[in-house]
């Protein structure tokens, strides 16, 4: 019986490839077969050697927002280590005539370690540049050292900023208002000049970062010298309108008179019970609720 002789190996046929030939530029380099990457080509003008461009890599706008931010709210948290983490959160705060700047929500969310607080910033304050988000961030940092020390600073569904508050907010830099205003009480607290300039890297660091933000009418009327470069405006701080977590109205949609237009409050009762409010009434005190005891609010 014959032993079958195995088939030989079939070969690629070679074919013949003519040599590729650098063109006559003195390089002595083969050329490559796209565009070249990562160097020059030897050639620049004058005979100097072409500068590498290496494109800057692109930032998502959400995540290069929330860095900042971070950023500024650690430096807060190191020099005040009883400000807790937080998860970093901005969006759209204007809703409808109402206008939120900002909100210490504590235990909002779930890590592995429990739970975890939330701070809004809203993209609205965002426009309005360093300082004004540096006093914001100090705001809610008053609020969340409340939180932690167990100090009742507001009432009013969260509106009402009572002098607990400003106590807290003056350990932060922060200088309160001479008289409570009718329904956010002493929420308007303003940035010092002393704090600002103990905070002036990381508003310098919030204005030249040029973040994406949202138009406001109070941008406009805050910052009139700012042109679409990112100029400093000439507003100040204390005339900044921002009061944290207590809702504004916008301006250019007031009310028609104290007593004209309505709003909705609503209590916590489960499904929730609406009440609609002029202004007037809002203003002389808290309304509370019969079935769930809580006091109405306007709608988060």
């Amino acid at each position: 019986m014959e032993t079958p002789v195995p088939a030989e190996p079939v070969r690629e046929r070679e074919t013949a490839r003519e040599p590729v030939h650098a063109p006559e530029t003195g390089c002595g380099c083969e050329p490559a077969a796209g565009p070249r990457t990562g160097h020059g080509t030897g050639h620049g003008p004058a005979g100097e050697p072409d500068v590498p461009h290496e494109r800057e890599p692109e930032r998502e706008h959400g995540s290069h927002i929330i860095t900042v931010l971070e950023g500024a709210w650690a430096t807060v948290r190191a020099r005040h280590p009883d400000v807790p983490r937080v998860v970093m959160i901005t969006g759209q705060g204007r809703d409808g005539r109402w206008m939120n700047w900002g909100h210490f929500g504590p235990d909002t969310w779930t890590a592995q370690s429990g739970s975890s607080p939330e701070l809004f910033a809203s993209g609205e304050l965002i426009g309005l540049g360093g300082r004004h988000v540096m006093q914001a961030l100090l705001h809610e940092a008053a609020h969340a050292l409340a939180h932690v020390r167990g100090v009742k600073e507001t009432s009013n569904g969260y509106r009402y900023h009572n002098k607990r508050f400003v106590r807290l907010a003056a350990e932060l830099g922060l200088a309160g208002p001479d008289r409570p205003a009718p329904i956010t009480g002493y929420s308007d607290c303003t940035i010092t000049d002393a704090t600002a300039e103990s905070y002036r890297a990381q508003i310098d660091a919030l204005d030249a970062e040029r973040l994406p933000y949202l138009d406001s009418p109070q941008r406009a009327r805050l910052r009139p010298s700012e042109s679409d470069q990112g100029t400093e405006g000439t507003a100040t701080a204390a005339s900044l309108p921002v009061s944290g977590d207590a809702p504004q109205e916008v301006p250019g949609r007031e009310a028609r008179g104290r007593d004209g237009t309505r709003f909705a409050v609503t209590c916590c009762c489960m499904p929730a019970r609406r009440l609609q409010v002029t202004p007037a009434v809002w203003e002389r005190g808290s309304i509370v609720c019969g079935t769930c005891g809580e006091e109405f609010a306007p709608p988060e």
